[in-house]
């Protein structure tokens, strides 16, 4: 969340006392009461600007770059409040007022009628008191997607990722500190599968049992076996064995963020001061360093991208989303962007040959996430894991890995590419109807990344297309002039269906009666009874009606148009 250094707490070069906040104290929106800032001015509590309104929050000011990171929102999920809401520090704690006539509501969960005094600490923990000086309430207790120096994520604690850099409400990523020592991190509305985990320490067989990920102040990001810090400890890092050499005069903060991406990174802020002539400190410059992250390849996080879509690289390096052939992004404003079908459904239970419906792009080293729904073991090769896809009409795609086929239905998730040359091989079989253009996925043009690699039998498909396309055509003619010509007939009282009830198809033909396949007219009179129905629920589709005069389905007996219209 950013946003100009003049709308957040002014640089104090006033003592730790002058940060203490008495009874009485309030906060506005605007004017000159929007936040109360710590002694030194790195960090921040008030009101800060998100979406059309204002939350409330701690922030930690860059000077230099007169911008803001935020680290914790209170009640994040709240609405933004107006610019008329009004925040006072009481005995029963922080009272917020969304606007005049309106009942105030607790942001904190201190004691009721112990708070005396509050204060915005160096470290960014905003402390309530009591009377004897004794912590009622800390926002270090309350983390929202941010640890601090200093703070610390016990067993069952966890962070929420924000929703996006401008919006603090909870995002899709969550990360838990778990009571086996283990810190994991999940999907946020599929946390309770271990199948659905994208990264954890593994740090629960370790001799002893992590109680804490902590972050102190000189920039350690460890698992400690003891909550004072003393005992066993596994640092996911080490800034000893990372430390570059610093300047003088340069103070570091530090934080531990679970990003709107799902991955977890430590940060480093720099601030840089010089001596001004009234002996006065003040600062100059800062700067900004991410110095460790979880996972180096974001398509390795769960949820990343939506239903029905894969996770790349684009020619940056950067991660990104792509719907599968077949597919196009929904028109719902879900994070992240799922992907629909752009064919509606095929009647795939009623077709007798289904093997002239559908294509299959292949994907190498292509991932997808879920438990498939049916697993082959048996020694068969790809072409037998494509056919017997195509034959099922539950498989919207198989994974061919290790001479397995295993089938998944649709929506497909978690879908993303190996980029491990390690791993082992694998090819994703995606199943397409035959009416949809196969486009090949994009891909980065560094030559160093695997890429994914479409593989199509063009003959094949080449043949196909053409047979399918001529037979359609020649069909759909012969369809055109039997409707048109039952359409008639049905004019001067739907009279061919007493012919076709009362078996007397005779009476349809005008020349030599030796040349006619009494079958075939049958199947086309009965396929044009269907096709001048009135009620277009009764109509069949055109699939339906080339797979009817085919041959490869029955043909119902048609009801009498006439009985419908009466």
């Amino acid at each position: 969340m950013l946003f100009t250094l003049a709308e957040a707490a002014h640089t104090t070069t006033e003592n730790n006392n002058s940060s203490l906040i008495p009874l009485g104290s309030w906060l506005s929106p605007k004017g000159e009461n929007t936040s109360w800032p710590s002694s030194s001015g790195h960090f921040a509590f008030g009101f800060y600007p998100q979406g059309s309104g204002f939350a409330v929050g701690i922030w930690l000011v860059s000077p230099s770059e007169n911008t803001t990171t935020v680290v914790w929102t209170a009640n994040r999920d709240a609405p933004a409040v107006s610019s008329k809401s009004m925040l006072n520090l009481t005995k029963q704690g922080l009272l917020l007022q969304k606007g005049k006539g309106d009942s105030a509501n607790n942001i904190d969960s201190g004691d009721s009628e112990s708070v005396y005094m509050a204060s915005m600490l160096d470290s960014g923990n905003f402390v309530l008191y009591d009377e004897d000086s004794s912590v009622v309430w800390q926002s270090f207790d309350y983390p929202t997607d941010t640890i601090l120096g200093g703070q610390n994520l016990i067993n069952g604690d966890d962070l929420i990722s924000s929703k996006s850099k401008s919006d603090h409400s909870r995002g899709c990523f969550y990360l838990i500190m778990q009571d086996d020592g283990n810190l994991v991190a999940y999907p946020l509305y599929n946390r309770f599968s271990v199948l659905d985990a994208y990264w954890a320490s593994n740090s629960w067989n370790l001799a002893y049992q992590p109680r804490q990920l902590s972050l102190n102040i000189h920039g350690f990001l460890c698992l400690d076996g003891s909550e004072d810090n003393s005992g066993d400890r596994l640092c996911l890092y080490d800034i000893n064995k990372n430390r570059k050499k610093s300047h003088n005069n340069t103070t570091s903060i530090y934080r531990a963020t679970l990003d709107i991406d799902g991955n977890l990174r430590l940060y480093e802020h720099q601030f840089h001061f010089e001596q001004g002539n009234n002996t006065t400190t003040t600062t100059t410059s800062s700067h900004l360093e991410m110095l460790w992250q979880a996972m180096n390849d974001t398509c390795q996080v769960k949820w990343f991208c939506g239903l029905n879509s894969y996770c790349t690289s684009n020619m940056s390096g950067d991660a990104v989303c792509k719907c599968y052939p077949g597919f196009i992004p929904s028109k719902t404003k879900s994070v992240p962007i799922d992907c629909v079908q752009t064919h509606s459904k095929d009647d795939c239970e009623s077709s007798e040959d289904r093997t002239l419906l559908y294509n299959f792009t292949h994907f190498e080293n292509m991932h997808w996430g879920g438990v498939p729904y049916s697993v082959i073991p048996m020694m068969m090769k790809m072409e037998a894991c494509e056919k017997d896809c195509r034959q099922d009409c539950g498989c919207g795609g198989a994974i061919y890995t290790n001479s397995n086929c295993h089938k998944y239905r649709l929506p497909l998730i978690y879908g993303r590419f190996q980029n491990d040359s390690s791993s082992t091989w694998s090819v994703a079989l995606l199943k397409t109807p035959s009416t949809i253009s196969i486009i090949s996925p994009p891909t980065s043009n560094d030559t160093n990344k695997p890429k994914p690699k479409v593989v199509i039998d063009k003959k094949k498909n080449l043949i196909m297309i053409l047979s399918l396309t001529l037979g359609v055509v020649s069909l759909i003619c012969l369809v055109i002039a039997v409707s048109i010509f039952f359409t008639y007939t049905r004019q001067v009282n739907s009279w061919v269906y007493q012919c076709f009830a009362s078996g007397q198809l005779n009476k349809l033909v005008t020349h030599d009666e030796k040349d006619v396949d009494w079958k075939i007219l049958e199947r086309m009179v009965k396929v044009g009874l269907w096709c001048v129905q009135d009620h277009q629920s009764l109509r069949p589709t055109m699939k339906n009606v080339i797979l009817m005069l085919e041959g490869l389905k029955d043909i119902p007996v048609p009801p009498s148009p006439a009985r419908l219209l009466e």
